[in-house]
């Protein structure tokens, strides 16, 4: 009784008024409308990272696996399943490459990758090859150096990842 007296809340009132219920629904469309663009682009960046992420990783199994079987290993983009294709996006094979050659064996297939290309594009450019990356048994990248860019198709996440020679690799840009 003393709750609903401080409340100004009469005893025999029971419930909420309907103009209530439409001024609290308005409020959240317009809340869930202001923040539905930004929560899209945050998923975009976040999924622009993670593969800017599982990148940099498979580029430091590819240059272990070289260092630790003593030979070169190669990376290129997902084709069939018994030579590489001209799609980074679509997903990537690390193999071991002894002949320095683009036929793959498929004993000798480290890992394999999957992308999604309708959501990114990903492109890799160096100094001696566009179409695939190697490293050497020393663990050093065969070409000077190379880049990945990242471009999302749907928002605006792109980034920059820099491999030297040493087959070190950093991420050199985000868009934020």
């Amino acid at each position: 009784m003393i709750l609903l007296s401080v409340l100004n809340i009469k005893e025999n009132q029971k419930g909420t008024l309907m103009i209530e219920l439409f001024v609290v629904l308005a409020i959240l469309t317009i809340a869930s409308a202001i923040s539905l663009p930004n929560f899209k682009l945050m998923c975009a960046k976040l999924k622009a990272k993670m593969v800017a992420q599982e990148l940099q990783q498979l580029i430091q199994f590819a240059r272990t696996s070289a260092i630790s079987y003593g030979q070169r290993v190669t990376m290129c983009p997902l084709g069939d399943s018994t030579s590489c294709g001209d799609n980074w996006a679509r997903g990537i094979i690390v193999y071991l490459n002894p002949d320095y050659t683009t036929k793959l064996i498929k004993t000798n297939i480290l890992r394999i990758t999957t992308g999604k290309p309708a959501a990114y594009t990903l492109q890799f450019k160096a100094f001696i090859s566009n179409f695939s990356l190697s490293f050497d048994s020393r663990g050093e990248f065969v070409c000077q150096n190379g880049r990945f860019y990242y471009h999302s198709k749907n928002a605006e996440c792109n980034w920059r990842l820099a491999i030297n020679y040493r087959g070190r690799s950093r991420l050199t840009q985000v868009n934020e």
